[in-house]
């Protein structure tokens, strides 16, 4: 038996079976090696139509083949996607959370609702801040004058400090919304020094002998704390109303 799973022939020593085999082999290969430089000197001898129309028919054969390569990857990546959770499309996913669109419908309903009790509050306030001011600066430029003063704008003067009296019940009165509470405070609070500036103010009219630079003074501060108090009561509110930074110091 031979090496290579053959019977060995009779009458060849070893060493000439072997090489003979190798070159058989050999041959074999070598004919391998050159059926494809056969092929392509055949290509040549073509003529040369024929060669443009072999060439044609290579390059339609592999541009066929990148399409179809092409198309398999994208329906392959399509399907992948559609059964992805991280493709899911954004109106799927929004509808999947009706809670947040419940909350968005609520608040926007309760925006509604609100609105027209905050123009109804904002209104009423600005009623009441406007008309205080006028009293509280009219009767400021009658004290500026004091030595001028007149029994009419005594009388004035009275009729403006019972006014902002009733100012300060209604401004105390008003029914603020919640988120208005803290302003609501401050805005009584306003008005409230407003009433006790005039109130300081009609009666250092009504008696003069009893007037001292100290009374002159304690009504300015309570201007003072009044203008702060409307500034920071629009401030809150978001409005512009009038307020009493105009009003003038009266003490020497």
């Amino acid at each position: 038996m031979g090496i290579f799973g053959s019977p060995e022939p009779r009458g060849l020593s070893p060493s000439l079976w072997f090489a003979d085999n190798v070159e058989s082999t050999g041959r074999v290969i070598g004919e391998e090696m050159h059926a494809p430089f056969g092929m392509i000197q055949r290509l040549q001898q073509l003529p040369m139509s024929l060669k443009i129309l072999t060439y044609a028919a290579a390059a339609a054969a592999v541009l066929a083949l990148a399409v179809g390569v092409g198309v398999m990857a994208a329906f392959t990546l399509g399907s992948d996607d559609e059964g992805s959770p991280e493709g899911a499309k954004p109106e799927r996913i929004e509808g999947a959370n009706p809670g947040r669109d419940g909350r968005s419908q609520e608040d926007a309903r309760e925006k509604a609702s609100d609105a027209p009790g905050d123009a109804a509050y904002s209104n009423d306030l600005a009623g009441i801040q406007n008309r205080a001011v006028e009293a509280s600066l009219g009767s400021n430029g009658k004290l500026l004058r004091y030595d001028g003063i007149t029994a009419e704008d005594v009388e004035e003067m009275e009729a403006n400090y019972v006014a902002l009296e009733s100012y300060a019940r209604r401004a105390k009165d008003l029914a603020p919304p919640a988120k208005y509470e803290d302003q609501h405070r401050v805005f009584v609070h306003a008005i409230g020094e407003l009433r006790d500036a005039d109130e300081l103010a009609y009666r250092l009219a009504a008696d003069p002998s009893s007037a001292t630079q100290t009374d002159f003074e304690a009504y300015d501060r309570h201007m003072d704390k009044a203008t702060a108090y409307l500034r920071r009561s629009n401030e809150m509110l978001g409005e512009d109303y009038e307020t009493t930074g105009a009003a003038q110091e009266v003490s020497f």
